[in-house]
């Protein structure tokens, strides 16, 4: 099956996700090693050596050595870096496999930013655009972008490509003219070369049922599976890490602000796109097989305490915190179904029910068979987030008779 991306150059750009093709194969395991003709001492040597030079110069002059990316877990997959520079890049394209949302004339955009801290948010540095490319939306093709790059903060940056149409500028760029292809792993110059850094929230490749995370270039390969109405289903996209980290050192609030940022900024318009069409490329065309799927899809989700995935007590994780952490607790599935009930592919206006040391979603209906919750004269029917294989209207045993507050959202 063929799932096509969604566009994410406008507002959904700072969403984090790009779709991936159909049902993936093996999984690759996240190679370390740093793909750039450096061998590991030296590459330790220059990681060792951020911590002493970061903060001690403003800037320095662009270093002209290349790093080059394993692509092991990317190529034919998704868009992917295949090398770069501070004087070029190089894309691979998979427009066959991609289904952008445009054709015609475009060109390939590379942006070399400043990679978010818990501080300091990603700030532009550069831009380079390729020739315009008539083709480039209908067969796979690698693109080198060059870069006039003279220097660059002692702070770790990294790439981001997009595929812009031919026409458009900074001025004129509105949303719908053009959609994210990929972004690198972060880099910093130290000691006259780039050297690959790890980010304090990176995250390995791992493994559990029904779940799998491959960490890769810029992205977490993330695959899901599971069973709606007796059909097993698998759903595969990715994570961009930088979303990824954003979200990790956004500032915690009200569990229903939660949705009201997804919603907001991207996040859940972003991910309902991918899973509606992954509903639909899995045989669940009706509305109401539709949201069984959404359900199912989150209820799969390895159940996780805060202690365990946090460190914290009470922690609740954005959507693609949730994703790339491979599951979460009540809170935490909940603000994810109710993002994803409340997007616009699904448009279903939802509440969130907050239970003594619980939390789970209330969807509004009329008619329905099960338990529902009266708010402002309109039935939210109960949806359990956590544990799988409970359907709509079904409460646990333990809250049956336990009194919930509704939070609009």
């Amino acid at each position: 099956m063929t799932v096509s991306r969604r566009t994410m150059l406008a507002g959904a750009a700072t969403a984090g996700f790009g779709a991936l093709t159909g049902c993936l194969g093996a999984v690759v395991g996240h190679d370390r090693s740093t793909g750039d003709g450096t061998d590991e001492d030296t590459e330790v040597a220059l990681r060792s050596a951020v911590d002493a030079v970061v903060g001690e110069h403003e800037s320095v002059p662009a270093p002209t050595n290349e790093l080059t990316v394993r692509t092991d877990a990317l190529a034919g997959v998704t868009d992917h870096f295949d090398r770069y520079s501070l004087q070029a890049a190089t894309i691979e394209t998979y427009a066959r496999r991609q289904g952008y949302e445009f054709a015609g004339d475009a060109r390939v955009w590379v942006a070399l930013s400043t990679y978010p801290t818990a501080t300091r948010p990603a700030e532009r540095i550069a831009v380079g655009r390729s020739d315009v490319r008539s083709d480039v939306t209908e067969r796979d093709q690698r693109v080198t972008v060059p870069l006039a790059v003279d220097r660059v903060p002692v702070r770790p940056l990294f790439f981001e490509a997009y595929l812009v149409r031919a026409d458009r500028d900074f001025q004129t760029m509105q949303a719908g003219d053009g959609e994210k292809l990929c972004e690198s792993d972060p880099f910093v110059a130290v000691n006259g070369r780039l050297a690959r850094v790890d980010h304090e929230t990176a995250r390995d490749t791992l493994s559990k049922p029904g779940y799998r995370r491959t960490a890769a270039e810029g992205v977490y390969r993330l695959h899901f599976e599971g069973q709606t109405s007796g059909r097993a289903w698998t759903v595969s996209f990715v994570a961009y890490k930088s979303a990824y980290v954003r979200e990790k050192y956004a500032e915690r609030k009200r569990r229903s602000q939660y949705v009201t940022d997804a919603l907001a900024d991207g996040t859940a318009d972003a991910f309902g796109a991918i899973l509606n069409a992954e509903a639909e490329a899995n045989g669940f065309h009706t509305r109401r097989a539709k949201v069984d799927f959404l359900i199912d899809f989150v209820q799969n989700l390895p159940y996780v305490p805060d202690d365990v995935s946090t460190g914290y007590d009470d922690y609740t994780k954005h959507v693609v915190e949730t994703l790339v952490d491979g599951g979460g607790d009540c809170e935490d599935t909940a603000v994810m179904l109710a993002s994803l009930l409340q997007s616009s592919s699904f448009e279903y206006d939802t509440v969130l029910l907050l239970f003594p040391g619980h939390m789970a979603v209330g969807v509004y209906g009329e008619g329905l068979p099960g338990a529902y919750y009266e708010y402002r004269g309109r039935r939210y029917y109960y949806v359990e987030t956590t544990g799988r294989g409970w359907d709509l209207g079904v409460v646990p045993d333990g809250y049956r008779t336990a009194s919930a507050t509704v939070s609009q959202v």
